[in-house]
């Protein structure tokens, strides 16, 4: 874990700076050899070079344990540089999956395509802006409890959202990639 064990011994867990503390709770996690490490915003309250140790570390003890790691996290930057798949959940429901680099660099559901154009890490020159995905100040309420449950902030919802869509699997690189939306395959053009 790149700690110093005769430096850490004698420590209580406030005498650690975060990113001591991190890798001290990675150890403790790995040390029964488990197959599956659950990790949630492993890197949200470390400052940049933590994170990028921290980020390493996860990476290099996937391949070197042949360990499956699940991170949750907010920080698309973070996972783009560590992660084969993605999953994206709005209010609990699953909206778009699939392989990072392509659910990244083509986002095919409204709130995906919000979160990369909000993450200036993973933004690249052709992104869509946020401003350019949030709904008009003008438009009617849509109730919270109906249909699609992105509606309510979403710029292209209409009469067919008020039914929650399935995830249907779309056209990318050969490897599953599914979305939740019923304009999938049309709101990108409705941006203008």
């Amino acid at each position: 874990m790149g700690l110093d064990a005769e430096a850490l011994g004698s420590r209580i867990p406030g005498q650690l700076s975060g990113g001591q503390r991190q890798r001290v709770s990675l150890a403790r996690a790995i040390v029964t050899r488990p197959r599956l490490l659950l990790s949630d915003e492993p890197v949200s309250a470390l400052d940049a070079s933590n994170r990028n140790l921290v980020l390493s570390l996860l990476d290099r003890l996937r391949r070197e344990l042949g360990l499956a790691v699940v991170v949750i996290s907010h920080d698309l930057g973070s996972l783009a540089g560590i992660a084969d798949r993605v999953a994206v959940l709005y209010r609990g429901r699953l909206v778009e999956q699939g392989a990072i680099s392509e659910v990244l660099d083509h986002p095919r559901h409204p709130y995906t395509a919000l979160l990369t154009a909000s993450a200036p890490s993973v933004r690249r020159e052709h992104r869509l802006l946020p401003a350019q995905l949030r709904p008009a100040p003008d438009r009617e309420p849509w109730p919270d409890d109906q249909g699609c449950v992105f509606a309510p902030r979403c710029r292209f919802a209409g009469p067919e959202c008020r039914e929650e869509p399935r995830p249907v699997a779309v056209t990318g690189t050969g490897r599953l990639h599914s979305v939740a939306c019923h304009h999938a395959d049309g709101w990108r053009d409705r941006t203008g």
